[in-house]
């Protein structure tokens, strides 16, 4: 078992804090001044306009960052065909503002004279498909000889044009070189000048007011500003005619420069989207929705509808603007919705709003790390993915073994494919110029390491980012494994169905098959970042009481001893009880469950093991053991008190085969004065017991053997954990 709240409590040793006014207390978040510079890397996918270059002369040269040259022979005089490239920044969608041409070594009148630049947010635009916007063209670029009359080569002309919208892809165009008599075009490097998008300036949590709370419980103005699909539906602004509605949110970064809005359409009817939006803002003291002193910073009458820009019909699809020209900041936003897409709707929703400003430093007095990168399991070839989450909009650089990864500046990093020479490598982020995380690894994950088990996860739908399905080779769960089985396997979850033949936790054909009866089908929103946020977000509900419960049935099981484990987290805004009963063993479980906002807010796993219904424990998952399956059946019953409001639920689970109640970890205490750490198990009476840790899940130190057992439970206790130990797992296996 991890020892998952050391990380937490353990505070890291921070980098230490600039001090100065000049350094520090400035929050750098304008759009006037910020620095520019290439959005390309060496290495970055491109596509040639055509393979019409000597081997040696080809088309990733223009961007290595070296004065060797892109030749190629398709634009000749003024007569011939357009060359080029296309290039796909590994940093992600950034915003241009300029570009920088460097001529090479051979003849002036191989240089250009006519280019274009396009950017296309297509998902992977071609040389000749995609759709593709212009962003800046010149037809009369001077002459290099002109600009460089000593006949110098390798100079560079430099070419501004102001921010533009954001882009993942570009395509640079040569349509005419400076020579009638040129036989090619040539290019020493091109740089596209701009930077990272601007990043949202909220988080989950800032102090937020809605215009009324005239909005379903689980459905309130908060869920618009949770970094997740989970809608904000006020029933105010209905057709054409109703009130507006919104909120005011103050981000507790402080002053910020917002350029840019997004908005995510939720999970219903396409005319509760928004059709005419406004955004304010204000450095009052304290603005409320009605009072206040507010600046109009952007407003839009006429947004187009999500079913036009988004056809296919999907929902939680993101619209954005940008107003580049605000060079206001506000301690405080007003967002409101002053009407909705259809006259027939009887409400407004929005999924998500982000306010969207420029980060070019971080306010180290302010700054912190609100999820840090941790350990990952991963299968072997597999690449891991790392995450970090801040409390603002700072900027981020990953590292490994303590050298900046190029281009690497999201919230995530996703590692190269990971085998046994590279799994000792080390990443880290920083907070730049601030704080530095703790390094941690991709750990190959060996699924023979763990007892065999099925997985099974529900992919729910409705609302709040479902369905959502997990990759086969995605590892979670807590009790690792990989090789889930996604219910149904395509497609929208649905409240009861059958599925034969379940995978394993190695990848074979179990012969085991489960079929679940519940009411419904549902998300519970908490995202799609990594493997545990997908297990947790799909959901099915508990029934309607002990009489009339939902149920999870396996049939096909082998005879053996089984422990199951149960996950449940609740919608936002929810707090539904959840009683879960399994029928075999005829153990009984008692919960309160915990909602979506709660793990957001700290993502791991919380246990429950409360037998008594007067007595509840809270948390996301429950346990059972000792299930022997009866003529091949292990049926689980759940269901919830009844009250209507709010519903019982699951997400996920797993039976574990050869898992005892004889043996197993019922709690890990951390006293940071003394940083002990106390493992307790059930054991028995005449029991002897080793006791292992580990960082990894592959190497394991004894900390103790023939440990004496306490009777029907025991505890050890590691004494003075050291304070370079951030997290770890403990291990107690019987004599």
């Amino acid at each position: 078992m991890q020892l998952r709240n050391l990380n937490r409590i353990l505070k890291p040793l921070h980098a230490p804090r600039c001090t100065g006014l000049a350094l520090c207390t400035l929050l750098l978040l304008q759009i006037t001044a910020h620095a520019q510079s290439d959005v390309t890397q060496p290495g970055d996918p491109i596509i040639a306009s055509s393979g019409s270059s000597p081997g040696s002369e080809a088309a990733p040269n223009a961007i290595d960052n070296q004065p060797t040259k892109y030749l190629n022979f398709d634009t000749i005089g003024i007569d011939g065909v357009p060359s080029g490239f296309v290039v796909t920044p590994g940093v992600g969608k950034t915003v241009l503002s300029g570009l920088a041409m460097q001529s090479a070594n051979d003849a002036p009148e191989r240089d250009p004279k006519w280019v274009r630049l396009e950017g296309s947010n297509d998902e992977a635009p071609t040389w000749l498909e995609g759709t593709w916007t212009v962003i800046y063209e010149n037809e009369n670029v001077p002459a290099w000889s002109t600009e460089f009359p000593a006949g110098d080569r390798f100079q560079t002309q430099t070419f501004e044009f102001g921010d533009q919208i954001p882009y993942l892809h570009y395509r640079w165009t040569v349509v005419a070189v400076q020579g009638e008599g040129a036989n090619s075009m040539q290019i020493a490097e091109v740089e596209f000048l701009g930077q990272s998008v601007p990043v949202d300036v909220t988080q989950p949590g800032d102090p937020l007011i809605a215009s009324s709370v005239n909005s379903p419980g689980s459905e309130a103005a908060p869920n618009a500003l949770d970094n997740q699909p989970t809608k904000y539906l006020n029933f105010d602004t209905i057709g054409m005619d109703g009130l507006p509605s919104g909120f005011v949110v103050s981000p507790a970064v402080g002053t910020t420069n917002v350029v840019g809005l997004t908005m995510q359409s939720a999970n219903d009817a396409p005319e509760r989207d928004p059709f005419s939006i406004r955004l304010e803002g204000s450095n009052d003291a304290d603005p409320s929705w009605e009072g206040g002193t507010w600046e109009v910073i952007y407003e839009n009458e006429e947004i187009s509808p999500w079913a036009e820009v988004f056809p296919t019909g999907d929902r939680f699809q993101t619209q954005e603007f940008y107003f580049f020209d605000n060079e206001a900041s506000y301690l405080h936003y007003r967002w409101t919705v002053l009407k909705v897409q259809g006259e027939g709707a009887n409400s407004m929703q929005i999924a998500e709003v982000e306010l969207l400003a420029f980060s070019t430093s971080a306010d180290c007095d302010l700054a912190d790390f609100l999820i840090k990168p941790v350990e990952t399991p991963v299968l072997l070839g597999e690449s891991a993915e790392l995450f970090t989450k801040v409390n603002g909009p700072w900027p981020l650089q990953w590292y490994k073994n303590g050298e900046p990864i190029a281009g690497a500046i999201q919230a995530s990093y996703k590692t190269d494919p990971i085998t046994a020479e590279n799994a000792g490598d080390e990443y880290s982020v920083a907070i730049v110029g601030c704080e530095m995380s703790e390094p941690v690894k991709a750990v190959i994950f060996q699924p023979n390491s763990q007892p065999l088990s099925i997985g099974i996860n529900f992919a729910g739908a409705g609302a709040n980012g479902a369905p959502t399905s997990v990759e086969s080779t995605d590892v979670g769960g807590a009790s690792l494994q990989a090789y889930w089985n996604n219910l149904p396997p395509d497609g929208d979850g649905i409240a009861s169905g059958l599925q034969d033949n379940l995978l394993n936790s190695r990848n074979e054909n179990s012969g085991i098959t489960v079929e679940w009866i519940s009411g419904n089908t549902w998300g519970a929103g908490t995202g799609t970042s990594n493997t545990e946020a997908k297990l947790l977000n799909g959901l099915i509900e508990g029934g309607d009481s002990e009489d009339t419960p939902s149920t999870i049935t396996f049939t096909n099981v082998p005879n053996g001893t089984y422990s199951m484990l149960v996950y449940s987290v609740a919608r936002p805004l929810e707090f539904p009880t959840a009683d879960f009963e399994q029928v075999e063993s005829g153990q009984r479980i008692f919960m309160t469950e915990e909602n979506a906002d709660a793990y957001n807010l700290s993502p791991e796993y919380r246990q429950v093991t409360s037998t008594d219904s007067e007595n509840r424990g809270t948390g996301n998952y429950v346990r059972f053991d000792d299930i022997i399956p009866e003529e091949g059946s292990v049926t689980l019953n759940f269901w919830d008190l009844g009250d209507g409001g709010a519903n019982s639920t699951i997400n996920a689970l797993q039976l574990i085969e050869g898992a005892s109640q004889g043996l197993r970890i019922t709690g890990i205490d951390f006293d940071p004065a003394t940083r002990n750490v106390t493992i307790t198990w059930t054991s028995r009476k005449t029991g002897r017991y080793i006791i292992e840790r580990s960082t990894d899940l592959l190497d394991w130190d004894e900390l103790e053997d023939s440990f004496l057992s306490d009777g029907d439970s025991t505890s050890y206790t590691d004494p003075g954990v050291s304070e370079d130990l951030t997290k770890a797992f403990y291990r107690v296996t019987e004599e």
